[in-house]
């Protein structure tokens, strides 16, 4: 961010013609006290009117602004919850400004990933694993799904995967000693363990913590490639800011 100021010059305006005080001398002799008033100018020839400065570029052309760079900070993502910031000043500048800058940044990440697509997904009913064909839409970072397209706009999704609490670090083809279906993604995620948490292919108990796996297969390599870097982004989005800093409009 870059800090700018404008340069004040001394006034040089006479004391007597900025606050409109006459100007005149006693009149001598036969015992009168009348003032001599200077002539009243002209408005035209009046000081106290700046004088027209037409741009030698034409009277239509922009002009320059008489702000001076006095200083600049930077600050990244990583420092985005800092309040003093250091005033970096800049070169051949002699800056009236020094020291820091004290400030608060609200930030709030909108994300924009919109995509959607058919996604058979892998689920666990009554500890059997079976493959259903979905209507999914990522929006913002969510996964919304359906049983069909139409279902989109007049019923509420049947499921949802918020993104926030994905531990993935990178989407991509599951491991085949995990999933050997063709063209299918895993995303995981984290969570404590509850007493009821059954070994699964979706479900890991790894001590205090259970891993919830998704297992999404896509109808062709490119669609699968066209889901992995909509997911990618989101969730690299998402670690850049936090999930905290997120917002849903």
């Amino acid at each position: 961010m870059e800090i700018y100021g404008m340069p004040a010059s001394r006034e040089v305006l006479p004391h007597e013609i900025k606050y409109h005080i006459a100007l005149g001398k006693k009149k001598g002799g036969s015992g009168s006290n009348k003032l001599l008033h200077t002539p009243k100018a002209l408005k035209s020839n009046s000081r106290l009117i700046m004088p027209p400065v037409q741009s030698p570029a034409g009277p239509q052309a922009v002009r320059s602004p008489s702000l001076t760079l006095y200083g600049f900070i930077i600050f990244s993502l990583k420092e985005i919850q800092r309040t003093s910031w250091t005033l970096n000043p800049i070169s051949g500048c002699a800056s009236p400004l020094d020291g820091t800058v004290n400030m608060r940044v609200n930030c709030e990440l909108a994300v924009t990933v919109d995509y959607h697509g058919f996604l058979t997904m892998y689920e666990d009913v009554s500890g059997l694993g079976a493959w259903h064909r979905r209507w999914c839409r990522l929006q913002r970072h969510v996964i919304n799904y359906w049983r069909y397209p139409d279902d989109e706009k007049r019923k509420a999704p049947i499921g949802s995967i918020d993104l926030q609490g994905c531990i993935t670090q990178r989407v991509g083809v599951a491991p085949r000693d995990i999933c050997s279906r063709l063209n299918t993604l895993m995303l995981e995620f984290a969570r404590p363990a509850r007493d009821d948490d059954v070994e699964s292919l979706k479900v890991v108990r790894q001590g205090k913590t259970t891993i919830e796996r998704y297992l999404l297969s896509a109808d062709s390599k490119e669609e699968r490639d066209e889901w992995c870097a909509h997911l990618n982004k989101t969730l690299a989005l998402l670690k850049a800011w936090g999930s905290s800093n997120v917002t849903s409009s």
